[in-house]
């Protein structure tokens, strides 16, 4: 999650400790104690948006990065048996 400032405020402390314990113990959050604590969490939303941009850069350098999203190239012999066979099997392309 994304908060306005570095310093989470009470609020978000307690929304992301029963958002943990929901996902790890398979309890249940009512309904209204989830509304109350959007309502709270929420009153950063102009903050956040007000401090989004920073100040511009004083430089001439860039730096472009490219991605492909086609993962992480692993070595052959690094694989699970069953997951090297697939890719032996599988024709690679350039």
């Amino acid at each position: 999650m994304i908060w306005a400032s570095d310093t989470p405020s009470e609020a978000q402390v307690v929304w992301v400790r029963i958002l943990w314990a929901a996902k790890h113990t398979g309890g249940h959050v009512p309904k209204r104690q989830v509304e109350e604590l959007a309502k709270r969490a929420a009153c950063d939303f102009d903050e956040f948006y007000r401090n989004r941009l920073g100040p511009p850069e004083d430089t001439d350098h860039l730096l472009i990065l490219s991605f492909d999203a086609k993962g992480v190239a692993m070595l052959h012999r690094d694989l699970r048996e069953a997951t090297r066979k697939a890719a032996e099997e599988t024709p690679r392309h350039p």
